[in-house]
């Protein structure tokens, strides 16, 4: 029987982990054969890193940072990492190596004209991420973030205790300290009856009663600790930040939500027609409590604006609650799983490996350009553009070179940009004047091809980003309706992610640099993380002494998009010193000189990368989008799948966990092995 030969476009994780999926039935030699075609030099798409010349410094799209929650995405990199360990042996990093736990981060609460941090220490659980996850179901998700209010409920109640017996023990006469004590009283009484809520909640989850459960009416407890949180501005100054209160108000209000709404029984995205502030206030949450960084952090960290629009964060209801209880209450071991080397060596590298070593077919410097559809329900024909020739046609490019960090074993990493001497002769120019990892830049370059379905493909698999499958993909429109809205709701916004070598240590920036990872500043560039731990893998600069990473939104440019390579750059790096100059010295006092302005002299390196173009823009969720996603196995047309963290995937995030999931479920629908997915519903 003749293989079903699979053209999977893109360079991502989805793209990859679709490959993966594949090559790990027993039978895929004999049934497929694949190919992977990518834009430009290198694998990652928007998780693509490199090592540039001379130093070895990692220099990437952004910021990347893994989640404990993880669990598709960390289910495949176990068993990438083992085989990897055979393939590449010598060079493979091991996965103890690679990975480690982070459990605290610091978010900053705009209160009146100064900035105050929140720092949070989420509680240590026990598993690894991506073995043996807990139940991903909407009951299951919700039984453990009940577990988490009431562990803070408890935590509430005993210091409002404490405070009531430390003012009755007040010198003099007693009354002010008995009126504080009656307050910090009534203040426990309140809490108690929040917990008291949170267990009618629990044993309705315990019961299976939650579809015939009316929510007891929480108002009266929010509006009690809304009014606890006035009164401890007055009558307790060092308390008023007590955030906490504010948490605990969310909570209910999303429980009660979930609850009210039905969502055990009807799915999380039942509630996506509203966004995600207006559902929480229709449900108790007040003014004070959505303008809590603990909420409003929720929006930083998913680039919640469409558009790079500060003004309009815009996150789904039930694609926004359903990421948050995932990420507090379903993650194993820590929330954030940190990387020791770039997303590029340390995600990218041992995937492209191993697939190269299956036999999978990887086809560098071909752009997607169009899908031309047949009269007969199929796609019919693949348009690519070849961007440059190899210098031996009969040799594939070998995209990955030889690098041995200071005093450390040699690993296979990225290079900067493309080798030479692989090229031929008359195209090895075209790095050097061309961005190949630009939609824009690269439409006028090389050539176009055409691969033909029966010739050259059977099945394809779109696994490029949303923003160049708008572009590639208009005449599917034109045949079908559903995707056409698909097109027209599509949403991202511009990123820019900016790395800086400082002359000075981390522990001398003052500020809140301590958690090591902050979110919730000023945006473009809201959100820092000491990186400093990969300057051990550079070559050695006795100049530097931490290294931050920033990233954030950005507007999106209302005139045409640029096409110069250069422009977009400087256009980064404008707003990458504007932003330096205007805030980085008020989390960051030190690294601002003495006139208050930030010093730019004591930057010993910086690199900047402006995510603007169709390729590198980062996938929103806002409302009106998530109904109008299509399935990996549902496009329409016969022989065509998707993988993206842009289809519909039951998380429907910009996440690698979102595009994991989505290539399980491409990857199934191909194979026809109907097992279940790990996270694929909300009701298993």
């Amino acid at each position: 029987m003749a293989k079903v030969r699979i053209a999977i476009l893109g360079s991502g994780p989805a793209a990859l982990a679709t490959a993966y999926e594949l090559t790990r039935r027993p039978d895929f030699e004999e049934r497929f054969e694949i190919d992977i075609y990518a834009m430009g030099w290198r694998l990652g798409g928007k998780c693509a890193s490199s090592r540039g010349e001379p130093r070895g410094r990692n220099e990437e799209h952004g910021l990347h940072i893994l989640g404990g929650f993880y669990h598709a995405c960390f289910e495949q990199l176990h068993d990438v990492y083992r085989e990897w360990q055979n393939v590449s042996q010598g060079t493979a990093i091991a996965y103890a190596d690679a990975f480690f736990p982070h459990q605290t981060f610091t978010l900053l609460q705009r209160d009146l004209d100064r900035w105050r941090p929140v720092r949070v220490k989420m509680p240590d659980r026990d598993g690894i991420p991506g073995i043996d996850a807990d139940n991903l179901s909407a009951v299951g998700l919700l039984e453990r973030f009940l577990r988490l209010l009431r562990l803070g409920g408890d935590k509430l109640i005993d210091h409002f205790h404490s405070l009531a017996d430390a003012e009755m023990m007040t010198d003099g006469d007693g009354s002010h300290g008995s009126k504080r004590a009656e307050i910090a009283a009534e203040t426990a009484s309140t809490l108690i009856s929040a917990y008291d809520i949170i267990e009618s909640y629990a044993d309705a989850l315990q019961g299976d009663e939650y579809n015939r459960f009316s929510p007891p009416d929480s108002s009266n407890v929010e509006a009690a600790i809304s009014e606890i949180m006035v009164i401890l501005d007055s009558e307790w100054p060092q308390l008023r930040n007590l955030d906490w209160l504010g948490a605990l108000q969310l909570g209910l209000s999303i429980a009660n939500g979930i609850l009210s709404d039905k969502v055990l029984v009807r799915g999380f995205d039942a509630i996506n027609d509203v966004e995600a502030s207006a559902w929480l206030k229709k449900h108790g949450a007040t003014e004070r409590a959505l303008r809590s960084i603990l909420f409003k952090a929720g929006y930083h960290y998913a680039f919640g604006y469409p558009g790079g629009d500060a003004l309009n964060p815009n996150i789904a209801a039930g694609a926004g609650m359903r990421g948050l209880i995932r990420m507090v209450a379903g993650y194993h071991q820590s929330v954030f799983m940190h990387m020791r080397g770039g997303m590029g060596e340390i995600f990218v590298t041992p995937y492209f490996e191993v697939l190269r070593h299956r036999g999978v077919n990887f086809h560098f410097f071909h752009m997607t350009e169009e899908l031309i559809p047949g009269d007969d329900g199929t796609i019919d024909k693949i348009v690519l553009r070849r961007q440059v020739r190899l210098a031996d046609e009969t040799i594939p490019y070998d995209p990955i070179v030889e690098y041995t960090p200071r005093g450390m074993p040699s690993r296979n990493v990225w290079p900067s940009q493309a080798q030479d001497d692989q090229l031929h002769d008359d195209d090895k120019h075209v790095p050097r004047q061309h961005d190949l990892e630009s939609w824009y830049d690269s439409q006028r370059i090389g050539e176009s091809i055409v691969l033909q379905r029966g010739e050259c493909f059977d099945i394809c698999v779109l696994a490029i980003p949303v923003g160049t499958v708008v572009e590639t993909t208009k005449q599917l429109a034109v045949q079908s309706p559903r995707w056409r809205k698909m097109l027209e709701t599509a949403s991202t916004t511009p990123t820019i992610g900016v790395q800086i070598w400082h002359e000075q240590e981390r522990g001398t920036f003052g500020g809140y640099s301590h958690d090591e990872l902050m979110t919730g500043f000023h945006l473009p560039m809201d959100t820092w993380c000491d990186m400093s731990q990969l300057l051990e893998l550079e070559q050695p600069d006795n100049r530097i002494g931490a290294l931050s990473y920033f990233c954030g939104s950005v507007p999106r440019l209302r005139s045409s998009p640029p096409t110069d390579r250069g422009a977009e750059r400087r256009r980064g790096e404008a707003i990458a010193s504007a932003w330096l100059n205007d805030h980085a010295a008020a989390a960051f006092p030190s690294l601002g000189s003495v006139n208050g302005e930030y010093n730019q002299a004591a930057e010993v390196d910086r690199f900047v990368s402006m995510n603007s173009d169709p390729a590198t823009t980062y996938v929103t969720t806002p409302v009106g989008n998530p109904q109008h996603r299509i399935r990996p196995d549902e496009t329409g047309f016969a022989n065509l799948f998707l993988a993206g963290d842009w289809t519909r995937n039951n998380f429907d995030m910009g996440a690698v966990e979102c595009a994991v999931l989505s290539a399980k479920l491409c990857a199934r629908a191909i194979s026809g092995d109907f097992a279940p997915i790990f996270g694929e519903s909300d009701f298993v």
